[in-house]
């Protein structure tokens, strides 16, 4: 495939707010997932319970202390109020505290009081309906407000909000879906919290790598990317401007080695943590040249290929949809794809320069938006699965800014028409190589 243009790679964007997170693990609290709607399952929250514990663990940053009391019908806002008087006497409580028809025990007060952050993670929003041929759509809202340890006031950033959604043909198997597709937007939304980012220092600069403190013990990840900053004064106003960026190659317990993708860092400097959610996301245009049995052809695709960076290095998973913009088809309604799954290699790096080299397995299909039954019979449907085959490509990119790269791509695919009954309607149905 031919690309003539360039595209854009957009980046997922967070703000990285400077907040310095000592080496040694600091204490949450973290409450169970409560509800004060009675519809939705206990034993739901229960399992979802320990994947918002997990998820905390993961980032690596806090030793988690999982408390059983859930807020249920109570209000935060009250609970909250109650909780800062109590904090505020002069002699802690010595037994379990009272809340309506709950009790919280003394051992999870003490957990609170003694903790740097508490997070309270809450289900706000609960729908499961019933959709056509059977599927039941859940959509859940779960909020998440975190509060200081010390004073239980909140913290900057401390109120995420997420919605998902989850399909499948039982209502209680569609909303387990929805919160589990919480937990990455979670692990993301935390990691721009400025209390969960981590500002760390440079320990060695080499040829266009450096060391910097902390790695596993502070759940430091390979791709993981760090600023370089300096301050500035602009228009009367001191200020930091980034001036440099770093990505972690390799991680070691108490230390990371990264690769200097712009910048000069120095020995002592410090460098801060920007938060991404781990994906590079690329949309393309290809002017592709087909050849099949009756001949060559030519014509534009569009496409999207999500790249996964984080804790990936020199091999990096990719997955892609392309839409091939093919006008030779007459009396039928259609939306023709090809899917593709396989790793992106990088042979290559010389600061915002690199060069990859790709092999994906494909797939292509096509919904069909008319009758079919004339071709097809009573096997008639509105998708079909319409070739197999592979594609490999070679791109050139170059990373002009924090959050944007350009870049150029040849390659070629090589795919086996699976669907004999439509090949005279459009040549894209045909097995074909392709440039």
């Amino acid at each position: 495939m031919k690309r003539i243009g360039v595209f854009f790679v957009f980046l997922a964007l967070a703000s990285a707010l400077q907040a310095q997170v000592p080496s040694k693990k600091q204490d949450i609290a973290l409450f169970s997932l409560s509800s004060g709607d009675p519809s939705v399952p206990r034993a739901l929250m229960e399992g979802v319970d320990a994947q918002i514990k997990q998820t905390l663990l993961t980032i690596g940053r806090f030793n988690v202390l999982g408390l059983a009391f859930r807020l249920d019908n109570l209000r935060l806002k009250d609970f909250v109020a109650k909780l800062k008087l109590i904090k505020e006497q002069s002699s802690p409580p010595n037994t379990g505290i009272q809340f309506g028809e709950q009790f919280l025990t003394l051992d999870e007060y003490n957990k609170i009081a003694g903790s740097f952050l508490v997070v309270i993670p809450r289900v706000t929003g609960f729908q499961v309906i019933r959709r056509p041929n059977n599927v039941h759509e859940a959509d859940i809202e779960t909020t998440f407000t975190i509060l200081r340890g010390s004073d239980l006031s909140p913290i900057p950033g401390g109120f995420i909000q997420l919605r998902t959604q989850g399909f499948d043909r039982y209502p209680q198997k569609a909303a387990e879906m929805a919160l589990q597709e919480m937990i990455p937007l979670l692990t993301f939304d935390l990691r721009k919290v400025p209390q969960f980012q981590i500002t760390s220092g440079v320990l060695d600069v080499g040829f266009e790598t450096a060391k910097i403190e902390l790695g596993r013990n502070l759940g430091i990840m390979v791709g993981d990317e760090y600023s370089l900053r300096k301050d500035v004064t602009e228009d009367g106003v001191d200020k930091q401007k980034e001036v440099g960026l770093i990505i972690v190659r390799k991680v070691n317990d108490t230390s990371s080695d990264a690769f200097i993708a712009y910048g000069n860092p120095f020995v002592g400097e410090t460098v801060h943590e920007i938060p991404r959610l781990g994906v590079d996301v690329e949309p393309y245009v290809n002017l592709v040249h087909r050849f099949t049995s009756d001949g060559d052809a030519y014509n534009l695709s569009v496409g999207i290929q999500s790249v996964y960076n984080r804790g990936f290095w020199d091999v990096k998973p990719l997955f892609g949809i392309e839409v091939p913009l093919i006008l030779d088809v007459s009396n039928v309604l259609w939306l023709p794809f090809y899917s593709y799954l396989g790793a992106e290699f990088y042979p290559l790096r010389l600061g915002r320069f690199d060069l990859t080299v790709s092999a994906a397995l494909a797939g292509g299909g096509a919904y069909i938006l008319v009758d079919t039954s004339q071709f097809l019979g009573s096997n008639s449907q509105p998708f079909y699965w319409t070739h197999i085959g592979a594609r490999a490509e070679a791109k050139a990119q170059f990373l002009f800014s924090r959050d944007a790269k350009i870049a150029a791509m040849v390659g070629g695919a090589a795919y086996l028409g699976l669907l004999d009954a439509y090949v005279g309607k459009s040549s894209f149905f045909k097995s074909s190589f392709q440039l």
